[in-house]
C-alpha cells in the first residue's frame, strides 16, 4: 500500500531550524527524560495498572481512560502505515547535531504518537477532574513540546496529534454512553 505523503510547511521548518540553532546536550538530556512520560510504552501499562487497582468508585473513570488509550494506540499505529513524513532531525543540519538525537523511523513523523496519547489522556483526566485542568494542560504542553525540541516531530505533527487525541477521547466517551451513566448519579 502506498503511503500518503505529508510535508512540513515553512513555519514548521523555520521553527525546527531555530531549535537546532539553540539546542545543546543539556536541553536534549532534559527533553529526553520528559518525553518518556508521553510514550505509549509508559502510558498504556500505567493505565492498565490504574484500571486493575482502581477502587470501585473510580472504575468507570479508569475504564474510560484505558479504552480511550487502546483506541488511540490502534489509530497511532495505523497512521504510521497510512502517512509518510520525514522527521525534522533527518532534514535540518544533518552534520551539526548539537545535542539532537536521531528519533524513531525516519518517515514516521505524522502524526506525533506521543501527542495523540497525551491529548487523549489529558482530555479524559480533565473530564473527570476539571479543577486540575490548568496543571494537566500545562504538563501536557510541556511533554508534547519536547517532541519539537528533540526534532522528533514538526510543530504541526504535535498540534494535530494533540487535537486528534482529544477528538478520539470525545468519540470514545460518546460511543460508550458514559454521559448517561454519570448523569444518573
Amino acid at each position: 500500500m502506498k503511503r500518503l505523503r505529508v510535508r512540513a510547511d515553512q513555519v514548521d521548518r523555520a521553527l525546527a531550524k531555530r531549535v537546532m540553532d539553540y539546542t545543546d546536550p543539556m536541553i536534549e538530556l532534559t527533553c529526553r527524560a520528559l518525553t518518556r512520560c508521553g510514550d505509549e510504552k509508559i502510558i498504556l501499562p500505567a493505565a492498565l495498572l490504574a484500571w486493575l487497582l482502581a477502587p470501585p468508585r473510580n472504575a468507570d473513570e479508569r475504564a474510560h481512560i484505558l479504552k480511550t488509550l487502546l483506541v488511540v494506540a490502534a489509530i497511532d499505529h495505523a497512521s504510521k502505515y497510512l502517512f509518510s513524513e520525514e522527521r525534522p532531525d533527518r532534514i535540518n543540519h544533518r552534520n551539526k547535531r548539537k545535542g539532537v538525537p536521531r528519533s524513531g523511523t525516519g518517515r514516521d513523523a505524522f502524526p506525533s504518537g506521543h501527542a495523540i496519547h497525551l491529548g487523549a489522556l489529558a482530555s479524559a483526566i480533565c473530564r473527570f477532574h476539571p479543577r486540575s485542568r490548568p496543571y494537566v494542560l500545562g504538563a501536557t504542553a510541556l511533554i508534547a513540546g519536547t517532541r519539537v525540541l528533540l526534532l522528533a516531530h514538526w510543530l504541526s505533527d504535535v498540534l494535530l496529534g494533540l487535537t486528534g487525541g482529544v477528538l478520539v477521547e470525545q468519540a470514545v466517551w460518546a460511543v460508550s454512553g458514559n454521559q448517561t451513566r454519570r448523569a444518573r448519579r
